[in-house]
């Protein structure tokens, strides 16, 4: 019986997983981007670090047409080409604030949201032109974004969700895939009273805007709970469409106070590990912070989060959005990786060889309590880790990092 229970623990020297699903971490960028660089769609996007792209915004009018930049289309499609060509997915976004508002922050009157969803003709015309764009561009779905609908429209707002997403249901033999409807709505009850259950049934996913708070920090920890736990709680949310936003830019009481890749150049450590996004009078996203709301996703059972926007990330080691990718998507790619990695002889004796094609990992050996017994730095190609200090036979895991993310191997001390 022993020697099948050993038997047993040693074929289960595996990999061991967590149950972590599939997450996104989604990229918007506006498309006026454009004109300060012209290149940023083809050289600017980090695409090795989304799972979806979204260009910004088309603009509905009134009748049922839309606007948008002169050089939308041809960055929408330079945009497909980059990402398509990396297994990301692509999506517009239609409406934004500034479809609803003027430029001095006021209401456009009447709203022009509101009088094309009103018509039928006007929605059917929209609604058209809009999977024609899905088709033309080959993308995988379509964000609603309307600031905001009142009560009175939920009628008109479940209406033109249907058509969309009945839309993409339809295309998708053609394409060939599954097209993705997403909405963004307000952090709380305010701005919300329009969506009800039947609206939330037409979406694949909620983008919860959890920043712009009015609050001594715009985008803080205990604002991103709050909204998530109203959408939940309050409107019945499915907790897998749930996306939370992450600001790469910094607000205070209200003001706009720059992107985080401009205003951490004086020190970019300092911003980067600061331990709640508020320093020098800048109110933002550290990667403590954005580790932390990662957490209160997965608690939720939450599907990942999107960034307005990308367009304000640095591209070096202190990069926001590489503190995303590796928390919510890279740690599976690590697993991968560190799945293919060969640790022997299993069981040991005196030493553990680790063979490995990656550089600057770490390693930390401990007991089935948790206590450290051994940690250390593993270099490209075979390690050779003394275990023979260690005195007792049993279970051991050695964990395998890289900093942001870490797998657990089991061994066996003989």
């Amino acid at each position: 019986m022993k020697n099948t229970i050993y038997i047993i623990i040693l074929l289960c020297f595996t990999l061991i997983s967590s149950s972590l699903k599939s997450q996104k971490v989604i990229g918007f960028l506006g498309d006026w981007h454009h004109w300060e660089n012209p290149n940023y769609v083809s050289t600017g996007i980090n695409y090795d670090k989304l799972t979806d792209v979204v260009l910004a915004f088309v603009i509905p009018k009134s009748d049922g047409s839309y606007t948008y930049e002169p050089e939308f289309e041809s960055q929408l499609e330079e945009m497909v080409n980059q990402a398509h060509a990396k297994g990301r997915k692509v999506h517009i976004s239609i409406g934004g604030y500034s479809a609803t508002h003027n430029t001095d922050g006021s209401l456009i009157s009447p709203d022009p949201m509101r009088q094309m969803t009103s018509n039928a003709a006007t929605r059917k015309k929209f609604v058209d032109a809009m999977i024609k764009m899905v088709k033309d561009y080959d993308l995988d779905g379509l964000n609603f974004d309307w600031e905001y609908p009142s009560s009175g429209d939920t009628y008109n707002l479940n209406q033109i969700l249907y058509d969309l997403k009945l839309g993409l249901i339809n295309l998708e033999s053609e394409l060939g895939k599954t097209l993705e409807l997403s909405i963004a709505v307000s952090a709380s009850g305010y701005y919300s009273s329009a969506y009800n259950s039947t609206s939330l049934s037409y979406v694949d996913f909620v983008y919860i805007m959890a920043f712009d708070n009015g609050g001594d920090h715009h985008s803080s920890l205990s604002f991103a709970i709050s909204a998530m736990d109203f959408w939940l709680d309050s409107k019945n949310l499915e907790p897998k469409k749930i996306i939370l936003a992450i600001p790469f830019y910094s607000k205070n009481n209200g003001q706009w106070n720059g992107y985080y890749k401009d205003f951490s150049k004086s020190d970019p450590s300092a911003y980067f590990n600061d331990e709640d996004g508020s320093l020098n009078n800048r109110n933002y996203n550290s990667k403590p912070v954005l580790e932390a709301k990662i957490d209160e996703i997965n608690k939720r059972g939450g599907s990942g989060v999107f960034v307005w926007e990308i367009w304000g990330d640095r591209n070096d080691e202190y990069s926001l959005l590489n503190v995303l990718y590796s928390n919510l998507v890279g740690k599976k790619d690590l697993e991968k990786e560190l799945g293919k990695v060969n640790i022997y002889p299993n069981p040991v004796n005196n030493v553990l060889n680790i063979n490995t094609n990656k550089q600057n990992l770490l390693f930390t050996i401990t007991d089935v309590t948790g206590r450290e017994i051994k940690n250390g730095k593993l270099a490209e190609g075979i390690n050779h880790i003394e275990t023979e200090s260690i005195d007792s036979r049993g279970i051991y895991f050695i964990t395998i990092s890289n900093g942001l993310t870490k797998v657990s191997h089991k061994i066996i001390k003989k």
